[in-house]
């Protein structure tokens, strides 16, 4: 079956004014949604929502809070279930009032290494220094909180996190959530103080069967150790999806799609004004016994009579169409009996601790219900179960539900935290 991707950026939600008169874009929110519906019935539900950067204005508890209200009803009217949402941050979602003299001084240590020094000074000062990386990622707080209930916080030091959804013919497509906000403060500069990206986020070796898709917020022309970044990305990956630049675009570099959103809420004095999003699918075919990856772009862009149209700036065809060949080493087409008998699965090493296959898992759907419920409800039927011991003190989120899971299966209950969960 084809998979159907919405692909959203730069929504910056603000608090201070949703619900008010004030709240302009309130009908750019509602438009995309009466015109998803419309795309999703001429090509079916929408599978996955994945969100590049900048959900939030200020980083605030509060947007987020508005953030996921919003998304509950964007999930409803295109069929998507609420689980199956995907978030990477963006330079807006840094609570830049938290960025405190330690936080920049980890910035700095970090922007200011040579392109050459960047991987040993992220290891050195992150990836063996819990305490640096905690500082690090303090100023996103909230949105950590937020993207918990998505299951893409990092597993490691604060950097990318892993993924996978099942797709047709056998295939995967693994999911590579990139923070390229790491160093974001008020400094920031396309030119004279470009972002961080190190290598260590690059979390996309071949394995057969598995197809990779990267998710970042800043494209590579405002990232320092691009050269090295985009390569990867370029050799390894079927698609790369950005956000931040407020203009949408699609290019092909190598066997590699680069998909821009563009800003679904662009500062409105921004010129040209143009709210836009994507909707994509995704099949894999088989094109006289190889296999491809068939993608079908579906741009829309806000219109002079207030609406979301196709966006034919570029190509008059509504839909773009294009045909990605699948590295013969990773290609089940180019499988020899020997292999066919194996798992193309990906190795468990590469998948998240309670990242299943399948998207639409049993087991994302009790993270997301998990993390939804307020603490003490939290606290309450791990308790319940008898799944909570001392050492959980001054654990919460996901990492509380690792090690109540973790339990359940241990202890024969994984049945009855799925019912206290609704599942």
């Amino acid at each position: 079956m084809p998979l159907n991707i919405l692909h959203l950026s730069d929504i910056h939600f603000m608090h201070q004014v949703d619900g008010t008169v004030h709240d302009l874009d309130f009908d750019v929110r509602n438009e995309l949604i009466l015109d998803v519906a419309e795309v999703v019935e001429r090509g079916g539900a929408i599978d996955v929502i994945f969100i590049t950067g900048d959900v939030a204005f200020a980083g605030k508890e509060q947007d987020y809070q508005v953030a996921r209200t919003w998304l509950e009803k964007l999930c409803l009217k295109t069929g998507c279930n609420e689980e199956n949402v995907w978030v990477v941050p963006g330079n807006h979602d840094v609570d830049r009032s938290e960025i405190k003299p330690m936080v920049s001084y980890l910035h700095d240590r970090i922007q200011e290494a040579s392109c050459e020094e960047i991987d040993s000074t992220i290891s050195s000062l992150i990836l063996n220094d819990s305490t640096a990386a905690n500082v690090l990622a303090s100023p996103m707080s909230e949105y950590k909180k937020f993207a918990e209930a998505y299951g893409c916080v990092p597993v490691e030091a604060n950097l990318s996190w892993t993924s996978a959804i099942e797709l047709d013919q056998g295939y995967f497509l693994k999911l590579v959530g990139i923070n390229s906000a790491l160093v974001s403060n008020p400094k920031d500069d396309e030119t004279e103080r470009q972002l961080v990206i190190g290598q260590a986020q690059l979390d996309v070796p071949r394995e057969r069967g598995v197809l990779c898709a990267s998710l970042c917020h800043h494209p590579m022309n405002w990232i320092k150790d691009s050269a090295k970044i985009s390569s990867k990305l370029n050799a390894r990956t079927s698609l790369q999806f950005y956000g931040h630049v407020h203009d949408q675009a699609v290019t092909v570099e190598g066997s590699s799609l680069i998909v821009q959103a563009g800003a679904l809420q662009p500062d409105r004095r921004e010129e040209p004004w143009y709210p836009s999003y994507n909707v994509l699918t995704l099949e894999v075919v088989d094109s006289g016994g190889e296999h491809e990856l068939s993608v079908c772009v579906t741009p829309r862009i806000w219109s002079k009579k207030h609406c979301f149209a196709a966006d034919t700036r570029e190509d008059e065809s509504e839909v773009r169409s294009f045909l990605l060949n699948i590295d013969p080493q990773i290609s089940l087409a180019a499988a020899t009996p020997e292999d066919e008998q194996e798992s193309v699965e990906p190795e468990s090493s590469n998948v998240p601790y309670l990242e299943a296959k399948i998207v639409t898992s049993t087991m994302r759907q009790l993270i997301y219900a998990f993390v939804r419920l307020p603490f003490p409800q939290q606290v309450q039927l791990a308790a319940q179960l008898g799944l909570l011991e001392e050492s959980d003190a001054g654990v919460e989120g996901i990492e509380l539900f690792k090690r109540i899971m973790t339990r359940a299966d241990e202890r024969g209950k994984v049945a009855e935290l799925k019912a206290g969960l609704g599942g």
